[in-house]
């Protein structure tokens, strides 16, 4: 079990990042145009919001999936239902959904504070 654990919050850290480095390129390339990515301060908001959105985001849902799970996993106990994993299927993805858009929407605050 420990080795799925690592597993999970590798996943969440790098998908973390990712939703922060497609959002950066996003404001990068609508706001500022594609010269825009050639400044240090963008060097910056990169390199600092790659590590520092993986620690908060990623961790925090990782937290959120394994709550989730350890919920899940009392609920299970209980009689077998044929639309359990389908249930299960909608709120991971629903979670990866919330994710990305409080990722999007954190990355989109960052980048507008550093920029005016």
């Amino acid at each position: 079990m420990p080795k799925f654990n690592q597993t999970q919050k590798q996943s969440a850290v790098t998908f973390s990042a990712t939703v922060f480095i497609g959002s950066a390129l996003f404001l990068h390339w609508r706001y500022g145009g594609i010269a825009a990515l050639l400044t240090l301060k963008a060097a910056g908001f990169f390199i600092v919001g790659t590590f520092v959105t993986p620690l908060t985001l990623g961790v925090a849902f990782y937290g959120m999936h394994r709550a989730l799970m350890s919920w899940l996993v009392r609920f299970a106990s209980g009689p077998p239902s044929p639309t359990f994993p389908a249930i299960v299927r909608a709120l991971g993805t629903a979670l990866l959904a919330v994710e990305v858009v409080i990722g999007y929407l954190v990355t989109r605050t960052a980048f507008f504070w550093l920029y005016t």
